[in-house]
């Protein structure tokens, strides 16, 4: 007999039970989710999830307005909370090449790793919490829904915990996201040509 199993037939009941509730949650969570999920119109779209609350932080993008780059940003607490604002982003490398360096760290770094949008109007900050018994990235996000040097009327902050080992898919999809706008940090320029 392993470790693992009891003979004892209340203790097989109490983990059935368990298994069930958790998978329940699971459902739940996923519904909710399902429920503030905003409309991308067929962008590709960079989304963060919260390991602990259904919390979500999603980039999609990029569009085009003239010419300038502009990524929808959406952030949903729960049901509760829901926001959106367009971010001007004028250069997609430097997201890109953040969320890479956080897949290549994710066994955890000192201090905090920030990336910011065109003058501070989308702000993404990380902590790596690895003194825990479970290691953990902290993401704080603060969105402004004009430049915040304008005094917007509105700024929008969230915290999510993430766990490291979802670092990498983070920056594929990220890769997808920052992709259509730059070509990939430390790749040679496409000159065309034969």
């Amino acid at each position: 007999m392993s470790a693992g199993e009891s003979e004892c037939p209340r203790c097989r009941l109490y983990q059935g039970v368990v298994a069930l509730l958790r998978a329940e949650n699971a459902g739940l969570r996923d519904s909710v989710l399902a429920l503030t999920r905003h409309p991308t119109e067929g962008a590709a779209v960079l989304e963060i999830v919260g390991m602990h609350e259904p919390q979500r932080l999603a980039l999609a993008g990029p569009f085009t307005d003239g010419h300038d780059l502009f990524y929808r940003v959406s952030l949903s607490h729960r049901d509760q909370l829901s926001a959106r604002c367009e971010i001007f982003i004028a250069d997609p490398a430097v997201f890109w090449q953040f969320f890479r360096d956080l897949a290549q760290h994710k066994g955890g770094w000192e201090g905090e790793k920030t990336v910011t949008s065109l003058e501070g109007q989308l702000a993404i900050t990380c902590t790596y919490e690895g003194k825990k018994y479970r290691p953990e990235i902290s993401i704080n996000v603060s969105c402004a829904l004009g430049y915040p040097s304008f005094d917007p009327y509105w700024t929008v902050q969230l915290h999510l915990d993430v766990d490291p080992e979802s670092l990498e898919g983070m920056a594929a999809q990220a890769r997808t996201v920052f992709a259509n706008a730059v070509a990939e940090p430390g790749a040679a320029p496409d000159r065309g040509g034969g």
